[in-house]
C-alpha cells in the first residue's frame, strides 16, 4: 500500500531529482499529499481490521 503525489515549484514542470519530496515549496500539494496520506492510513487500519 502506497500513496504518491508530486508537483513542481509553480506549475513549471521541472522536477529537481536532489529534492526528495517533490512537493516540499507548494503548500497545495504538501495539503493533499497529507490527504492521500490521511486516506491511506484509514484503509490500512480497515484491512488491518478484517
Amino acid at each position: 500500500m502506497g500513496a504518491s503525489a508530486v508537483s513542481s515549484r509553480h506549475g513549471e514542470g521541472n522536477f529537481d531529482p536532489a529534492v526528495r519530496i517533490g512537493i516540499q515549496e507548494d503548500q497545495a500539494g504538501l495539503d493533499s499529499a497529507k490527504a492521500i496520506l490521511s486516506r491511506a492510513l484509514e484503509l490500512v487500519e480497515l484491512i488491518h481490521e478484517r
